[in-house]
């Protein structure tokens, strides 16, 4: 690292706890995932396969879950790639990724209302926890990516170009 950093660098601190959710999420969303197509969840490919049946108003729900969720796996395996490898981007990946997650919360939970109705589980009170998770968590690491000295000193040009130090 060069000297004249003024202040923390380096993936350390405070900045540990975004990777962790980045990791934690890419792990969660890929098991939600792939959790529609076991055998033990087979009512949600019946629902997505369903012609001329109930089921199929619930389709639109389930289809636009998987969807989004593959969307918000691809774009957090690309934010964690720049993470770790210090992208003068990062910053702007990482607000992002917050605002992607609320948003997708919220569509999560509109999206929750037909599948209360039609299978009585507790979708609508699942996704309301999930979205104010979401809200608190983008409340509190958006403005640390914006005004951070670590974050600052560590997704800068000069940083991003050091191959090979990932942890300081």
């Amino acid at each position: 690292m060069s000297g004249d950093i003024d202040g923390p660098s380096g993936i350390g601190g405070w900045l540990l706890l975004p990777l962790l959710h980045l990791i934690l999420a890419l792990g969660m969303t890929a098991f939600n995932i792939f959790s529609i197509f076991t055998p033990d969840s087979i009512e949600g490919l019946k629902i997505i396969f369903a012609q001329g049946s109930e089921l199929t108003t619930l389709r639109a729900p389930i289809v636009l879950s998987t969807i989004f969720g593959t969307i918000y796996l691809v774009y957090a395996l690309y934010v964690l790639v720049k993470f770790l490898g210090k992208s003068s981007a990062t910053r702007k990946l990482m607000i992002i990724f917050y605002c992607l997650g609320m948003a997708i919360s919220l569509l999560e939970f509109g999206l929750s209302f037909p599948l209360q109705e039609a299978l009585g589980d507790d979708s609508i009170a699942e996704g309301g926890k999930n979205l104010f998770r979401s809200m608190v968590g983008s409340a509190i690491w958006i403005p640390y990516f914006l005004v951070s000295v670590r974050v600052k000193n560590t997704f800068t040009p000069d940083t991003a170009s050091e191959i090979g130090k990932i942890f300081d």
